[in-house]
């Protein structure tokens, strides 16, 4: 627990912070590349994963219904780049998955095969040797299936700037064995050149085609690089950069295809320099199966191409190009994309329509990714993924003919599950269409723990992700924030008792703990037993809080935030007060909404503010919400780490002058050499009980026997700052230990004049008014009011210490005085 403390800080300005735009940028950066968030478990459990998995989904192309979705990897770690790939020609029912895991610290590839069309599979293995790691970075695999059932895999290594050696590598699979991976490309390091996107195609008489992307990040000189093998991937010619032009952002893979009589057809981009500034996509065909190349040409001009194109070809010249991109004016402008659709029936001389695309959808997510293949009679299968309302995204599939007729409208064909998916390969042969993907996966753990009062009694429920194993669930309470005793559970829903026997429950009735006999505090978390008696994680944290009024006057703050908004009028009618007082910012005066008033002077209560409130009786009132204190507690996982016996090992923080925020901890007796300690923040409470890169962060990484940390430019003194911290321990085998409880840090903005004040955080020490009077910068003084003396108080700057003296109370409210506008940080659980 942190101590409140005073930082000096120069008046405020109304500014938006560095932090703050920081913070957008990374929400949309990492969709596409998420923070690797490591968690442990059980490789034929579902739980402890919080990452992204690999799926697959199939149908039959004239049906309207998909098969059930199969998930391919259940691991403990990230897995992504899912690629499906198959070849009728060799047999019509065998398909090859493969995808990238960091299960040894480092991504790795993984594969699994199916000889039945993708009803069933076989187990995990690993394909590729440790010492090829891959890079993280999506699209950065890509896979094929000759004639004679070899999988032909090609993956980049390295980040450019990353210091390691960058390159694209090559490897073949007979149906038995992987070959030693083969170097098609390689820059040791450091280097700031960028290799990789690697597209692999099988053409005529199973000859190779691999193209891929080498860029040097700022110059835009980029080079669409190409390859081929005419012996089954043993060996290479030397790679020769078939672009023409002099620039160009490599940015996605090339979109290559090839047909039964030699010819081999390549659409990349996009060209960033265009007399009109707008991407181009570049088109050139081989006719001698890839030894020469023709004429280059643009073929998306007059329109915004993303250079994420997917093309494809049959026997008789027909050319067909899915790509993502934009027509000019205001949807360029508001960053939304659009897939797009143009073919060509003479080998790519002419395009239709010569300019611009036919639009297949108008409304596609800036980050979408696109991928096509050709079925019988040329019909087209797409597949991309974009943003729903919910703000997620999930992967949609639409089927066009050869004329960009939309003969199967949009549908989504991964799980609308409120996680985001992204769709990564597809593959298609006769009326068969095998979808890849990756779908995020939360751990199910009890989510969503949700507290309300009923009555007298407080009312839990929650939600489950996945059902595979479950038997029933523990409930805990305890009577301060980290107070959970992980020994002793409260609620065991398999027993029978008043609330009956329904061991899958998600809800319970907590009798009598509103009421205001009951304890002022309780706080609940949930975890999940399996029927092999594994027992998951905890769920987050919610409280209550009841307080008790007498009649007269006195002030109010609330404990918890709120899960639902707390308007003046909501209290008012639950706790029958006369009425309810609140500071209005602007007039710095009082306003005030009586019982009855409906919406005439409604507003929000909100945490860190205080009220002054009139009972003519007395009168009892539970808060509920969440505390600023979680632990993502596990005791499956054979590692402890922090013990919340010994307060999960005393966490606290100290905020600098310039905003940056120093965390400490004590060691837990379990770790050792090679432990390491990652730490988290989020802006919310229960932010670590989300998603990654959006709802909490990775601060970064700490050695053992080095238990402290920096964040540094957290901004933690800017107005409204709201941060919140948590160390997750990992032994040296990469097995998660139990977190430490999370601690706070608010930032509270004071009005020049009059404000009010409410505790927002339970300190770890209690102060006076005239503590605060000394270290709130400008602070003239504070009024508290005395419930006996039914009357205000003042205590200023310039009494002796204890005159009109108190101590300030979480759960009441103040009125303070300032000279100037000022802030104050709040450190606490």
């Amino acid at each position: 627990m942190g101590t409140s403390i005073n930082n000096p800080i120069n008046k405020c300005r109304k500014t938006i912070s560095i932090f703050t735009i920081l913070l957008l940028f990374l929400s949309m950066v990492l969709i596409i590349f998420p923070l690797k968030v490591p968690d442990v478990g059980a490789d034929s459990i579902y739980f402890q994963k919080d990452n992204f998995e690999a799926y697959f989904r199939s149908k039959q192309a004239g049906n309207l219904d998909w098969d059930p979705i199969t998930r391919l990897s259940i691991t403990p770690t990230n897995t992504t780049d899912t690629q499906i790939a198959s070849n009728q020609n060799y047999d019509p029912d065998y398909i090859m998955a493969v995808f990238k895991d960091e299960l040894t610290g480092d991504y790795d590839i993984y594969f699994r095969k199916s000889f039945d069309g993708g009803i069933s599979w076989t187990e995990r293995a690993m394909g590729i040797d440790t010492d090829y790691d891959v890079s993280p970075i999506r699209d950065g695999i890509s896979m094929a299936i000759d004639t004679k059932g070899n999988a032909h895999l090609a993956w980049h290594r390295g980040l450019f700037g990353s210091g390691d050696t960058t390159g694209l590598y090559y490897s073949r699979y007979n149906g038995s064995e992987w070959i030693n991976p083969i170097t098609i490309a390689e820059m040791p390091g450091p280097t700031n050149v960028w290799i990789g996107l690697p597209t692999i195609i099988v053409g005529t008489n199973d000859t190779l085609h691999l193209s891929y992307g080498l860029d040097q990040p700022g110059n835009d000189n980029g080079a669409m690089m190409y390859t081929r093998s005419l012996d089954g991937g043993l060996s290479w010619s030397a790679p020769v950069d078939i672009n023409d032009f002099s620039w160009m952002d490599v940015g996605h893979k090339a979109g290559l295809c090839a047909d039964s009589k030699g010819n081999v057809f390549i659409a990349f981009g996009p060209d960033w320099h265009s007399p009109e500034y707008l991407g181009e996509t570049y088109f050139r065909r081989s006719q001698d199966n890839g030894a020469t190349w023709g004429n280059q040409t643009t073929i998306t001009k007059g329109e915004f191409s993303e250079g994420h194109v997917s093309l494809l070809c049959n026997d008789s010249g027909g050319l067909y190009l899915v790509y993502k991109g934009t027509r000019q004016g205001a949807a360029q402008d508001s960053g939304m994309k659009e897939i797009l659709y143009k073919y060509s029936l003479d080998y790519g001389n002419s395009w239709i329509p010569d300019e611009g695309g036919i639009y297949i959808e108008t409304t596609a997510d800036r980050y979408c990714n696109v991928y096509s293949a050709l079925g019988e009679a040329d019909i087209i299968h797409i597949v991309f993924d974009n943003i729903t309302t919910s703000g997620v995204h999930e992967g949609y599939y639409i089927r066009i003919n050869r004329f960009g007729d939309i003969i199967e409208p949009k549908t989504i064909i991964t799980p609308d599950d409120s996680l985001h998916s992204y769709v990564r390969s597809l593959s298609a042969y006769g009326d068969r269409v095998f979808v890849g993907f990756d779908n995020w996966v939360i751990s199910p753990r009890p989510l969503n723990l949700y507290i309300k009062t009923d009555g007298v009694n407080i009312l839990l429920n929650w939600t489950q992700t996945g059902t595979t194993g479950l038997a029933y669930y523990l409930i805990y309470r305890a009577t301060s924030q980290t107070g959970f005793d992980f020994s002793s559970f409260w609620v065991n829903t398999s027993y029978h008792d008043d609330n009956g026997t329904i061991p899958l429950r998600t809800t319970w009735n907590d009798t009598n703990a509103a009421s205001e006999n009951a304890p002022q505090e309780y706080y609940y978390t949930i975890r999940t037993v399996y029927e092999n008696g594994d027992i998951g994680p905890t769920s987050r944290t919610v409280g209550k809080w009841t307080a008790t009024f007498s009649p007269g006057v006195s002030t109010s703050a609330l404990p918890l935030e709120p899960l639902q908004s707390i308007w003046t009028d909501n209290f008012t009618e639950n706790t029958k007060a006369d009425y309810i007082k609140y500071m209005d910012p602007v007039t710095h005066r009082w306003q005030q909404h009586s019982l009855g008033d409906g919406n005439n002077n409604n507003t929000k209560m909100t945490l860190g503010e205080g009220y002054e409130i009139k009972f003519s009786n007395n009168a009892n009132y539970t808060f509920c919400g969440l505390p600023a204190a979680m632990i993502f507690y596990n005791d499956d996982s054979g590692f402890l780490g922090f013990d919340p016996e010994s307060n999960a090992r005393n966490l606290t923080a100290v905020v600098e002058v310039n905003g940056d925020v120093n965390l400490t901890w004590d060691e837990p007796a379990c770790m050792d050499i090679g432990d390491i300690y990652n730490v988290y923040y989020s802006n919310k409470r229960d932010g670590f009980f989300g998603i990654p890169g959006y709802d909490y962060f990775s601060l970064g990484t700490v050695a053992f026997k080095n238990h402290n940390i920096s964040h540094k430019k957290a901004q933690a003194d800017d107005p409204g700052a709201r941060l919140y911290y948590m160390v997750v321990p990992y032994n040296s085998s990469g097995i998660q230990g139990s977190s430490t409880y999370s601690i706070g840090i608010w930032t509270e903005e004071y009005s020049c004049g009059y404000d009010t004040i409410g505790i927002p955080l339970k300190l770890e020490n209690n102060y006076t008014a005239d503590w605060y009077c000394d270290n709130i910068p400008d602070c003239v003084g504070i009024n508290y009011f005395n419930s006996s003396k039914q009357r205000w108080y003042w205590h200023s700057t310039i009494m002796p210490e204890g005159a009109f003296d108190t101590v300030l109370e979480m759960t009441k409210g103040y009125q303070i005085s300032t000279s100037d506008i000022t802030r104050f940080i709040f450190i606490g659980i």
